[in-house]
């Protein structure tokens, strides 16, 4: 539709050259130009929402592959022409261009072009298509999504299944839990200051009891549970002798894995 289209009798552009006080007639080659360009712009342009520089998200904006240099080439014409081209369509409103100075480089990013809906309509699409058309390719798009998605999911569960007992619970939501919201707490708590260890004899004699063991292996991990309110995290979080038991068992050198199981037997044999 764009390569077909009758610029020499457009009106935007025949208004344009009498502001210009260019004559009415456009050159042949030139008509050559804007027929390529703009079929060019079609072509390459994006139904989909594209971020621009400026951060906003537009429709029919050229990839970031597809620049004036880019385009001189699909033409075979020269840049200067393509340049002038784009000049007349961001004159009649049929496109907008950016170009964003690097201050650190001293250089100006390559011109973005983005198409308006004023082209489309212009070569011969009506609104209501053009509407059907970008909403049938962002759909689409969707759906493709959609099914990538669910394919990933099966992969991964099936890749899960294969993966040894002990990195399974690794990566279960109870180990996560207590490795993220208990540890770092009160790792920092005896950075800042000293904490205060209460005197409990069953706590200091069982601390005595524990092998400290510095490697990490499959057993030093806590075991999944069926259900995440089966752990009660939450339960030991506010309990201040579990925290300051957690204290105690990474002075002793309890790796952090072993840490939470052992203070919980610990609290329970000191009740």
């Amino acid at each position: 539709m764009a390569g077909s289209y009758e610029w020499q009798a457009d009106k935007s552009i025949l208004v344009l050259r009498n502001l210009l006080k260019l004559r009415t007639r456009v050159r042949t080659r030139f008509l050559a130009a804007i027929s390529a360009v703009t079929s060019c712009l079609a072509y390459h342009a994006q139904l989909t929402p594209t971020k621009t520089s400026d951060g906003n998200r537009v429709l029919f904006a050229m990839p970031d592959y597809v620049y004036v240099s880019n385009i001189a080439s699909q033409c075979n014409i020269s840049r200067y022409t393509v340049y002038r081209v784009l000049d007349y369509l961001a004159a009649i409103g049929d496109l907008v261009t950016h170009t964003k100075f690097n201050p650190l480089t001293k250089e100006y990013s390559p011109t973005q072009i983005i198409l308006t809906e004023s082209f489309y309509i212009r070569i011969g699409f009506t609104y209501e298509s053009l509407k059907a058309a970008v909403k049938s390719v962002n759909k689409d798009s969707g759906k493709n999504n959609e099914k990538t998605k669910n394919d990933l999911m099966k992969q991964i569960a099936n890749d899960f299944k294969q993966l040894r007992p002990s990195v399974r619970r690794r990566l279960s939501k109870s180990a996560e839990g207590i490795l993220a919201k208990i540890t770092p707490s009160s790792e920092n708590a005896v950075e800042g200051k000293t904490v205060a260890i209460p005197k409990n004899k069953i706590l200091e004699g069982l601390v005595g009891q524990f092998t400290i063991n510095k490697g990490i292996n499959a057993n030093d991990y806590i075991g999944g549970c069926a259900k995440p309110s089966a752990c009660q995290v939450d339960e030991f979080v506010q309990n201040p002798d579990y925290i300051n038991m957690l204290n105690i068992l990474k002075e002793a050198g309890i790796p952090v894995a072993q840490r939470h199981k052992q203070a919980v037997e610990a609290l329970k044999n000191s009740k």
